[in-house]
């Protein structure tokens, strides 16, 4: 059980608990968010990355890199954090209510119920269990 935003959090903690659908949605949204991001920082660093290519004359992966920076941006603008949806799909209740809705707008009303959470609190939880799921 975790407390955020004064709300009992509880999810699930292991791969083997989790509904295949909700498996598919957050693996979805952890894959794009791996290749391509969502955040300011994201963007930073697809810039970095894509001036590290043309420093190389590797214009082709640069390219690439450019096509996904664009999406990040895209990401960026709409509020949509791949991040936080993978961890929205993670909750099995809220103060004792099951969350039954993953489309990604019960998704999005989560993460509204969330939202003065800590990032930091919040994508931690994420990354601890993603490592427990990874010695699984």
């Amino acid at each position: 059980m975790h407390l955020i935003n004064n709300h009992r959090v509880e999810l699930f903690e292991s791969v083997e608990d989790l509904p295949m659908i909700r498996f598919q949605k957050y693996s979805k949204y952890v894959l794009i968010d791996s290749g391509v991001g969502s955040t300011y920082e994201d963007v930073l660093k697809k810039i970095a990355k894509v001036n590290g290519y043309i420093e190389t004359k590797d214009f082709e992966s640069a390219q690439g890199d450019l096509k996904n920076m664009a999406l990040s941006v895209s990401l960026v603008f709409s509020e949509m954090n791949l991040k936080s949806l993978a961890f929205a799909c993670l909750v099995k209740s809220v103060d004792g209510e099951a969350v039954t809705d993953i489309s990604e707008e019960g998704l999005q009303k989560i993460l509204v119920k969330l939202q003065h959470g800590r990032a930091s609190l919040i994508f931690g939880i994420l990354s601890r269990v993603k490592k427990n799921w990874m010695k699984s």
